[in-house]
């Protein structure tokens, strides 16, 4: 099992995450690991959206993108 020690802590955010996990009826170790996995679910769709956006860019130039299988297929080919 993995481990998070994070030293020097803002008591003030402390406190609060502490009420959080309250409210939630969670341990203060539960409420950080669903904060952590929410925030890491909204930066990876984040990610994805960016990378929308630059194919949508490219994609109004006229950039045409090829078929990713195809190309490894072919590099294994060789």
């Amino acid at each position: 099992m993995s481990e998070l020690l994070i030293p020097d802590i803002d008591p003030k955010t402390l406190t609060l995450l502490r009420q959080w996990a309250a409210d939630h009826s969670r341990t203060l170790e539960d409420e950080v690991r669903v904060i952590l996995q929410q925030a890491t679910r909204e930066l990876s769709r984040s990610a994805w959206n960016r990378a929308d956006s630059i194919r949508e860019r490219l994609a109004a130039t006229g950039c045409e993108f090829s078929d990713s299988a195809a190309l490894i297929r072919e590099g294994r080919d060789r």
